[in-house]
């Protein structure tokens, strides 16, 4: 059964997680150091077995200039995929930052419909990319 975990109390996992970003996207963003919390990543953890991972970012509304909390990366291992535990993080994400007191959340993604079928709107598109809010 997968679990959803914070990595504050997986520091082995974070490590592959953090490596399956580089592999695939070449770096890893860091928050700004802003005012808002940004929250540890978030793991699926099937039998102490990584299966995908979530970080979070504070970055820019992407109208103005206000700095808001984003879902920075989801990754899922390729063999999980078209299983759930992609959703499982975004709601898990969501439910946390609704907890810290977040009203929404953001995402910059080139799968949208992963959001979309979670709720999620779609507030601009750029050729293949979009960015989405959801209230939480």
């Amino acid at each position: 059964m997968i679990e959803i975990v914070s990595s504050e109390s997986d520091s082995e996992n974070v490590k592959i997680f953090y490596q399956w970003i580089i592999e695939e996207w070449g770096a890893i963003q860091s928050p700004q150091g802003s005012k808002i919390h940004v929250p540890a990543p978030l793991l699926a953890v099937d039998e102490n077995k990584l299966r995908g991972g979530l970080s979070f970012l504070d970055s820019k509304h992407p109208e103005n200039d206000e700095i808001v909390l984003w879902i920075n990366t989801v990754f899922v291992e390729p063999k999980s995929r078209g299983s759930g535990v992609g959703s499982m993080l975004i709601n898990h994400a969501e439910d946390m930052s609704k907890l810290m007191g977040e009203s929404r959340l953001f995402a910059f993604t080139n799968i949208p419909k992963l959001y979309l079928n979670l709720g999620w709107e779609i507030l601009k598109r750029d050729q293949q990319d979009y960015v989405l809010m959801k209230n939480i």
